[in-house]
């Protein structure tokens, strides 16, 4: 018999002595597909309501299909569907992929109705890195909280769970005066001088410098500099996305000498480009071949010169961004232009960060308020 199109979304047909009806569920929230269950009964009747019974339960709540979901299967759906929507960039996408990866060794076999408090302290228990452990457990946090909203599962088990405790925040290091004194000379003729000396100048973060093109570079009106991408290199393959924030895409003023040296530096680039293999990308800092330079290479000849020099702290390359910073701030400059050359989201990110540097703010406030009250 030919399949009828019944009222409201049901499709019924009779196939030997059983009658078929198959109703629509709508657009499944994470695979984006339609949902369709399929009811038979002795009667045409009969098929009908049982089909328009589980509709009633599915529209009060709980998709039972969905439910029966492991988590590593829902979590990698709700990567694709969810996330990949939203202003991302594709480094941060793969960032959360890997930490959710990490829950998933653990309870990814678990389905998601079965999903209990009990199993949250499992993932906190099998993560030792509290910073890793406190980022995944958000992840999953947010994606439990998809799986309520979207009627997946009744009640998420984070709600009667105790999180684990935040990662104790840390001032920001840099380096002081007395290793700067000790650094600029041992960087002298170094394949990553250069880089160095820009970073300490502009506070670009070490992604956004490795992706810098001659292009970038402005030499009508003030010397300056556009940052518009920026690269990730920790995650396997070097990853070109848009700056970290909105006004991570800025414009920063370079003084004489860095424009000296930045010319100093095109001229090395076009006689190195003359050598075989190499790779024209119009970089700035490229590798020795021409093509992006991996962080982690740049990190390592950092610290053994850092080690040469006599600078025992424990350096990284974020730290020439705090030490452009705290020079700045120590020189007078306001958050506010602070912020807009480091290219902040907000000046409150400035202030949180770098607030506790200016020194005699407290000072002032206090003589201030004692100052108008003997006008």
């Amino acid at each position: 018999m030919k399949a009828r199109r019944d009222h409201g979304e049901h499709n019924i047909k009779k196939v030997g002595n059983r009658w078929h009806c198959r109703v629509s569920l709508g657009i499944h929230p994470i695979t984006g597909k339609r949902m369709r269950k399929l009811f038979t009964g002795a009667t045409r009747v009969e098929a009908r309501e049982l089909a328009d019974a589980y509709r009633k339960q599915f529209e009060k709540g709980i998709d039972l299909e969905s439910a029966d979901t492991p988590v590593a299967e829902f979590l990698s759906q709700w990567l694709e569907t969810y996330l990949s929507k939203r202003d991302l960039r594709a480094s941060t996408i793969k960032r959360y992929g890997e930490q959710l990866d990490k829950v998933s060794d653990i309870i990814g076999d678990v389905p998601m109705k079965s999903v209990t408090p009990s199993h949250l302290d499992l993932v906190v228990k099998k993560q030792k890195h509290l910073v890793s452990l406190h980022k995944s457990y958000k992840l999953l946090k947010a994606a439990f909280r998809d799986a309520v909203k979207y009627d997946i599962i009744e009640v998420s088990p984070f709600w009667k769970h105790d999180p684990p405790r935040p990662p104790k925040k840390t001032e920001v290091s840099f380096l002081s005066k007395s290793e700067l004194q000790l650094l600029v000379p041992a960087l002298e003729g170094h394949w990553i001088e250069d880089m160095i000396q820009f970073g300490l100048e502009t506070g670009c973060r070490i992604g956004e410098m490795i992706g810098l093109s001659w292009d970038d570079l402005e030499h009508d009106g003030p010397n300056s500099i556009t940052i518009r991408r920026s690269l990730r290199t920790n995650l396997g393959d070097p990853i070109v996305s848009p700056p970290k924030t909105q006004k991570g895409r800025r414009v920063i003023e370079l003084s004489p000498e860095m424009m000296v040296r930045l010319a100093k530096k095109r001229e090395k680039n076009e006689a190195r480009a003359l050598l075989e293999g190499w790779t024209e990308n119009s970089l700035i800092f490229p590798s020795r071949a021409g093509s992006y330079h991996f962080a982690s290479n740049i990190l390592k000849e950092f610290k053994k010169v850092c080690k040469a020099a006599g600078i025992t702290q424990k350096v990284n390359l974020h730290q020439l961004r705090h030490t452009n910073a705290t020079i700045l701030i120590a020189a007078g400059i306001d958050l506010h232009t602070l912020s807009r050359r480091l290219g902040h989201e907000t000046i409150s990110v400035t202030s949180d960060l770098y607030g506790h540097l200016i020194v005699g703010q407290q000072r002032d406030a206090a003589a201030a308020f004692g100052n108008f009250l003997k006008e």
